[in-house]
């Protein structure tokens, strides 16, 4: 009975760590407003429903906004994450170390 259990347990553990993969990767696209400002846009590979597909938002619920594209690098960068490339379709790739 005690196998069973604790290969249970071991079972539950791996499925558990599994799923919480840490994400590594993930691409950013920054959004001009009207008034010269950046907003960003970060998919990180997760489903997502599209209504749910908007700007990053402050703890305020407001859009975050970036004075120039160093401002969003310098927020990623805080962040923990690093600058890899520029892809084709205007997209910046971030990824976050091991």
């Amino acid at each position: 009975m005690k196998k069973v259990f604790f290969i249970a347990i071991f079972l539950i553990v791996g499925i558990c760590l599994q799923a919480q993969q840490p994400v590594k990767y993930c691409t950013v696209s920054l959004i001009q407003n009207m008034n010269a400002d950046f907003t960003i846009m970060v998919d990180s590979g997760q489903k997502v429903p599209v209504s749910k597909n908007v700007p990053v938002k402050d703890s305020e619920g407001k859009n975050l906004k970036f004075e120039s594209e160093a401002g969003v690098f310098n927020w990623m960068f805080e962040r923990g994450w690093f600058y890899v490339n520029e892809l084709k379709n205007g997209k910046v790739l971030f990824k976050r170390p091991d």
